[in-house]
C-alpha cells in the first residue's frame, strides 16, 4: 500500500506564497499593528542611540543589535502588509 505524502512543516510566518487565509484576517491585522508599535519603539531607541553616540564620540555597543531589530521588525510588517494586500484582492476588497 503506497504511503500518503507528508505535508511540509508550517511556515514560520505568513507570506503570499505559502498562506491560505481565512475570511477573517483580524488576527493578522492585530499582529501587524503590534509589530508596527514594536518597530516604532525600536526606531526611537535607534535614533536615541545614534544621537548619543554622535555627541559622546563613541560607538554604542547596542547600536548594531538595535539596527538589526529595527530591520527585522520592518521586514515582518512588510510581509504582513503584503499578505493582507493579497487577501484583500482575493476577497474582492482591493
Amino acid at each position: 500500500m503506497p504511503r500518503s505524502p507528508k505535508k511540509p512543516p508550517p511556515p514560520d510566518r505568513p507570506t503570499p506564497e505559502n498562506t491560505t487565509l481565512p475570511l477573517d484576517t483580524s488576527w493578522l491585522r492585530a499582529h501587524r499593528e503590534l509589530l508596527i508599535q514594536q518597530y516604532e519603539t525600536a526606531a526611537k531607541e535607534l535614533q536615541y542611540q545614534l544621537t548619543s553616540s554622535e555627541h559622546m564620540g563613541i560607538y554604542n555597543i547596542h547600536l548594531h543589535d538595535t539596527l538589526r531589530r529595527v530591520t527585522f521588525l520592518y521586514e515582518r510588517v512588510a510581509a504582513h502588509t503584503e499578505v493582507l494586500r493579497v487577501a484583500a484582492g482575493h476577497l474582492g476588497g482591493a
